[in-house]
């Protein structure tokens, strides 16, 4: 693993081969997190439960790739599509939805958003590399070196 910690912020609008290269390019960094963010296209829902369940299980040391992957099969963001996906992941879908709604899981929620404004990124998904902002689809996957 090379260079310092990659930082992705998105959402669950995005297609997964995008997701899947921002991923490949974090995984490559020590100490990498994934950062979902519950920004939704207007009219559409806020993606927050999801967005604490994702950090949650990454707070219990597991890769967020199995739930993210499951959530972007249509899990959404309603309570029981997220047990659902977590269970579908391998994991204790009731036990991390609990944990989702601790402090620890919105402060880390609250935390991003505001690590995202203070980075003025008006557009989602975004990779943090090595302390450079990849803002976009188009430019994670040009730095993942895939076609966008």
């Amino acid at each position: 693993m090379l260079g310092r910690p990659a930082v992705l912020f998105y959402n669950l609008g995005f297609p997964a081969p995008v997701l899947a290269a921002a991923l490949a390019l974090a995984r490559r960094r020590r100490g990498s997190r994934l950062f979902h963010m519950p920004l939704a296209p207007e009219g559409a829902p806020s993606t927050t439960v999801a967005a604490a369940a994702l950090i949650a299980a990454q707070d219990r040391g597991h890769d967020p790739a199995p739930l993210l992957s499951h959530l972007l099969d249509g899990g959404g963001d309603d309570p029981a599509a997220v047990v659902a996906a977590a269970d579908a992941a391998g994991l204790d879908g009731a036990l991390l939805l609990c944990e989702a709604f601790e402090a620890a899981a919105l402060e880390t929620l609250s935390a991003n958003e505001r690590q995202a404004a203070a980075l003025n990124l008006g557009a989602l998904p975004a990779l943090i590399l090595d302390g450079t902002p990849l803002v976009g689809a188009d430019a994670i996957l040009r730095a993942a070196g895939a076609s966008p």
